[in-house]
């Protein structure tokens, strides 16, 4: 009879590797079910992302050894688990909310991600109905995450709110203005699995705009590429996608959400872009304006310092320091020159020179004060694990975050 007993323990144990826990060996019965328990446990907490690690389980004398996460998640992980967000951000949007999230199940539907994909809508402190919609479609559907700020806190906070409650593998992103079709982001998706790409954005090379902003974007995108290196096309394009360990190492501040991509490559990132529609506005009125346009040249000012120095700042101020100070002690001679030898060398009416350098001067200081401004902002932030924005609730009620 205890034979028996042994040999049906011995043949339980073997099959504890079929689920994934490595060989053991253990004393009893008892020991390898308290084990077994144990390591269901475990499994659970690595199957919601709790833990990357599960510890050393200890049983007397008997020590299991690792399990890393990758391992519990491959084996026990459910096949309906979210492996796709599409992340929306909207701004008085009432009209095409609904639309759009008809669009983005369609699409999804009939995609390989179909049951494994969720969206996340974010009410960018809308003023036009646009939140009780949102709450509307998401109490509607199951797959669909809500979140509501509290104020107009522009784009970037918007995607960055999205981002923070995103599941996926994968995060794709849209605009609410139907302008972009939802199935653009699996021939992304398609792309970045053939070439290995970490981000795929898309390009919109037959634009539904006017002449003159379809020329002023590509004018701009010219000059971003020609700033930053980053080999893309059409940086405004709303449809991207990007692999999550990406956007989980990124911080998004001011609005640099159309620079996502640049900040990628800063990481390391591999770029791709593929071609996608466009479509001509149907409900509200554009966002964009010339006071855009002055935002863009100064976040690329900035990128422009990230991209050189942001682990050798003391190079960039150096440069300017020693360009100051030459070109006072080119003054300074002029000054001793002028006094000893009675000669006139910058004769002129008015000091039109020495404006000059003060202005040159003047703009360096600010440029230095904005930098250090900029950094001392985001030190604050990440020092206190603050976001950029404030949610003023969750659709529905009880949501689970994602990076947080």
């Amino acid at each position: 009879m205890l034979k028996r007993k042994h040999e049906d323990f011995s043949s339980s144990r073997t099959s504890l590797s079929f689920i994934g826990l490595p060989f053991l060996s253990y004393s009893s019965p008892r020991t390898y079910l308290t084990e077994l328990h144990r390591f269901k446990v475990a499994q659970f907490f690595a199957g919601f992302g709790s833990y990357r690690k599960v510890k050393q389980i200890r049983l007397g004398r008997n020590t299991a050894c690792h399990c890393s996460f990758s391992t519990l998640e491959t084996n026990f992980v459910d096949s309906n688990r979210v492996r796709l967000s599409i992340v929306v951000p909207f701004y008085n949007e009432v009209d095409s909310i609904e639309k759009l999230v008809e669009a983005v199940i369609a699409a999804c539907e009939e995609s390989p991600y179909a049951k494994q994909w969720e969206l996340i809508c974010v009410d960018d402190g809308s003023t036009d109905g646009t939140t009780e919609k949102l709450k509307r479609v998401c109490n509607k559907n199951s797959f669909i995450k809500g979140i509501s700020l509290r104020k107009n806190f522009g784009q970037t906070a918007a995607l960055s709110a999205g981002f923070n409650i995103a599941s996926g593998d994968l995060i794709a992103t849209l605009d609410g203005d139907l302008q972009n079709d939802p199935k653009d982001i699996f021939g992304l998706i398609e792309t970045m699995d053939m070439s290995g790409y970490d981000v795929v954005s898309g390009w919109r090379r037959c634009r539904e705009d006017t002449f003159v902003r379809s020329k002023l974007s590509q004018a701009a995108n010219w000059i971003i590429r020609w700033i930053t290196g980053v080999p893309v096309h059409d940086l405004g394009c709303a449809t991207k996608v990007y692999k999550r360990e990406i956007i989980r190492d990124i911080r998004l501040y001011g609005e640099m959400h159309r620079f996502i991509v640049v900040l990628a490559m800063y990481e390391g990132a591999k770029i791709g872009e593929k071609e996608v529609s466009h479509y001509p506005r149907k409900f509200g009125k554009s966002k964009y304006g010339l006071d855009r346009t002055i935002r863009v040249i100064c976040d690329l000012t900035f990128l422009y310092y990230l991209k050189k120095y942001r682990t050798r700042p003391s190079h960039l101020f150096s440069f300017f320091a020693i360009l100051f100070s030459t070109l006072q002690l080119a003054l300074m001679v002029f000054a001793f020159l002028s006094k000893f030898l009675g000669k006139e060398i910058l004769r002129t009416s008015l000091p039109v020179w020495l404006l000059f350098l003060m202005t040159l001067q003047l703009t360096w200081i600010m440029f230095e004060v904005g930098i250090l401004a900029e950094v001392i902002t985001r030190t604050y932030y990440e020092s206190q694990s603050k976001p950029i924005y404030r949610v003023r609730r969750y659709f529905p009620d009880q949501t689970k975050i994602g990076f947080q």
